[in-house]
């Protein structure tokens, strides 16, 4: 069973329940599994996907990390924030005139901003 189906800049990414976390690109067809995951978000930009993964003890998330997908070369996905809490449900924004992106993310009903620098992501 699959879920949350989220479509922008020519890519959509969905959640299954079994087989995880895939983006599809509308172009050739082609799909990506990306593993674990969910809360997918693609930036404004429309250059990266920006998903989370949790882990459980069945009853309660102990941890989770927050990935980026390079969306002009999809492959393998990158870790940018990790550790003990809830999920984070991150987005990206629009790079700055340096090239700085910030990534939003909530966590336990605080909004967290995180400077990234241009080579990450």
């Amino acid at each position: 069973r699959c879920y949350a189906p989220t479509r922008a800049s020519g890519f959509v990414s969905f959640a299954c329940l079994e087989t995880g976390l895939w983006l599809y690109r509308i172009s050739d067809g082609q799909l990506f599994a990306l593993g674990r995951g969910g809360a997918p978000h693609i930036s404004t930009d429309g250059r990266y996907l920006v998903f989370e993964r949790t882990e459980d003890d069945g009853h309660q998330v102990r941890a989770s990390g927050l990935f980026v997908v390079d969306l002009g070369n999809p492959g393998v996905p990158r870790r940018l924030l990790d550790g003990p809490g809830f999920e984070r449900h991150g987005s990206l924004s629009l790079p700055d005139a340096k090239g700085i992106r910030t990534l939003a993310y909530e966590d336990r009903g605080q909004i967290y901003l995180v400077r990234l620098n241009p080579e990450s992501p």
